[in-house]
């Protein structure tokens, strides 16, 4: 069967609005003394990455997921539904799209807590690293830490997000067992991070490429030996 040449099909890009969902587990308002914003990995829904942090729950924090914008069904056309940050396809319209909705979930934030007497932890998992990164190197934002779990940072960079980095405690966590991260690219990994944030603390734990309850008590401890 025929088809029309690609080069003659053109595409036309228009902007929309979309209603985005952000997971949340306690109160967040003026007395909020802490909030986590924890970015989920590619084929996951804000709510069931969510519940894996909850040894990181306690009376007076929150803990925010947001969900990519992008939901399709994992396996075939029915049954299991996961998210997506963002594909190769449109790649720059995506990120613009991620970062306008961030933007819009930051906005919520910042009015209803107090920002002078809340700490703000950010963390991301596998695909979340690269989108929450993307989006602070935008922002003049500098979370009391930044932790990447199992997943790479962009190459690109803005001077002014390095000038930032290191006024924020930064982690790297991933598993020994991980299968998208062998021995020779953790290596390279950690090279590059510690490239670019040399007071960078490595956490390695015994696991796969998910996220683990003792990996979190881990850093939370960590976090808590520093405040």
């Amino acid at each position: 069967m025929e088809k029309i040449p690609l080069e003659e099909i053109n595409l036309v890009n228009l902007k929309t609005t979309r209603t985005g969902r952000v997971a949340q587990l306690g109160d967040l308002s003026k007395d909020t003394k802490e909030l986590w914003l924890v970015f989920h990995g590619y084929r996951m829904l804000a709510t069931n990455f969510l519940r894996k942090f909850h040894v990181l729950s306690k009376d007076d924090n929150c803990i925010l997921a947001p969900e990519g914008l992008s939901r399709f069904y994992v396996d075939g056309v029915s049954g299991r539904v996961g998210a997506s940050w963002m594909t190769k396809e449109e790649r720059l319209s995506e990120i613009a799209d991620q970062e306008a909705w961030l933007d819009r979930i930051w906005e919520w934030i910042q009015a209803n807590i107090d920002p002078q007497n809340c700490k703000i932890h950010m963390l991301a998992f596998s695909q979340g690293v690269a989108t929450l990164w993307r989006w602070l190197d935008k922002k003049n934002i500098v979370p009391e830490t930044i932790t990447l779990y199992a997943g790479k940072i962009p190459d690109e960079t803005s001077p002014e997000f390095e000038e930032r980095l290191p006024k924020s405690k930064k982690f790297f966590l991933y598993g020994n067992e991980d299968q998208f991260i062998n021995e020779q690219t953790a290596a390279y990994l950690k090279q590059l991070m510690l490239a670019r944030m040399p007071d960078l603390e490595i956490i390695q734990f015994e696991g796969k490429h998910d996220v683990y309850p003792d990996p979190l008590r881990k850093l939370k401890s960590l976090i808590e030996e520093n405040a």
